[in-house]
C-alpha cells in the first residue's frame, strides 16, 4: 500500500498506484486497515489541527512501520521537525525529503 496526504496538491497520477487522502483521518484510517505499508508521503500542514508529523507520531507509537516515508513539504520548519523525528524513530525505513 502507498499513501500519499496533502491537503490541496494534486494527488500524483492514478498510475502510481497511490492511496490519496487530504486528512490526518483519513489518513489514520487507511493505516489501521492497511497494517503494511510500502510507502507513505506526507504534507506538515494540513487544514486541520494536525499535521504530518502527527501521522509520524501515530505510526510511532502504534509500531506502523513504512518501507520509506517520504515527507513533501515546503513548510521549512515542518518538514526539518518531522525528517528529524522520522530518523530517529525509525531507523530501518528509507527516508526521503522531496519538496513538491
Amino acid at each position: 500500500m502507498k499513501i500519499f496526504l496533502d491537503d490541496y496538491r494534486p494527488f500524483p497520477d492514478e498510475k502510481g498506484g497511490f492511496n490519496c487522502v487530504r486528512t490526518f483521518e483519513d489518513c489514520i484510517n487507511l493505516l489501521n486497515v492497511f497494517k503494511s505499508i510500502d510507502f507513505i508521503s506526507l504534507d506538515y500542514d494540513l487544514s486541520s489541527k494536525h499535521t504530518g508529523l502527527d501521522v509520524l507520531m501515530y505510526m510511532y507509537e502504534n509500531d506502523i512501520k513504512p518501507d520509506h516515508i517520504n515527507i513533501h513539504s515546503s513548510h521549512p520548519d515542518g518538514s526539518s521537525e518531522m525528517l528529524s523525528y522520522a530518523e530517529k524513530f525509525f531507523k530501518d525505513v528509507t527516508i526521503t525529503n522531496n519538496v513538491l
